[in-house]
């Protein structure tokens, strides 16, 4: 097993509403790993995207931890959270974000020099990680009202991954996409994922969630499964078959 590169000790977060506080997560624990691709599922309302939010620091708890590197995120104030987020993640979300009176490449070194003032070096990390998603040099000129949602997203994953993250989370990040351009961020996720990057994505998608070597199961704000498979291989037919067994026994 790898080494554990963040990790919950009862992790709580609970909303006010007019009738009441509203628990969306209940004390949950769990363990993320170095070179995982883990998949988050379950049905609509059962805390994904809350946890995910919460894991990467974009969100606060109301009770709990978040330990990175033995950091409690919970402790930090604003400032410290962005300076952990800046560091340590990146961030891939269903709709790209991109900011529209930008182009492509200006898209992606907004954001690499949050991390760097070494304008060449964030340059030379942009156009080598632009070269390995296919977005030819003539498309990074264009802007996000010129490219196609398929690229757009790949864009969005160029600028997550510009300041080399240690966790690159993703909130159904194939959620808008049609078939082909889904398979095409998958198969960026797959490949960055076996160089060693770590991943952890919300997904509701069984095709999105067969690319992860680990599904965790939401239900009602709890962690009630958890499935571990092999890195995927394109060659793995009975892949789709086993993570289908394993959410018909979750009553997905």
């Amino acid at each position: 097993m790898n080494s554990i590169i963040l990790q919950t000790e009862n992790l709580e977060k609970s909303f006010s509403t007019e009738y009441g506080m509203h628990r969306v997560l209940k004390g949950i624990s769990v363990d993320f790993f170095q070179g995982d691709f883990t998949a988050i599922m379950g049905e609509s309302g059962s805390g994904k995207s809350t946890l995910l939010y919460a894991l990467s620091g974009m969100d606060t708890p109301t009770g709990g931890r978040v330990l990175s590197a033995g950091k409690n995120l919970v402790n930090m104030n604003v400032n410290q959270l962005a300076e952990y987020r800046k560091r340590h993640c990146g961030f891939v979300f269903q709709n790209n974000c991109l900011i529209p009176s930008m182009n492509v490449m200006d898209n992606i070194l907004i954001s690499g020099l949050l991390g760097s003032s070494k304008k060449k070096e964030v340059i030379h990390a942009a156009e080598r990680l632009l070269n390995q998603v296919g977005i030819a040099p003539d498309a990074r000129t264009k802007y996000p009202s010129q490219i196609s949602g398929g690229m757009a997203q790949r864009v969005g994953i160029v600028r997550a991954l510009i300041n080399s993250p240690e966790l690159l989370f993703a909130d159904e990040p194939t959620g808008a996409l049609d078939s082909q351009s889904s398979k095409e961020v998958l198969d960026i996720f797959t490949s960055f994922n076996r160089a060693g990057q770590s991943i952890i994505m919300v997904t509701h998608d069984i095709k999105t969630a067969i690319r992860a070597n680990r599904i965790l199961y939401l239900k009602d704000g709890n962690i009630v499964g958890e499935f571990r498979l092999e890195p995927y291989g394109m060659d793995d037919f009975g892949r789709i078959n086993k993570v289908n067994e394993f959410l018909e026994a979750m009553r997905w």
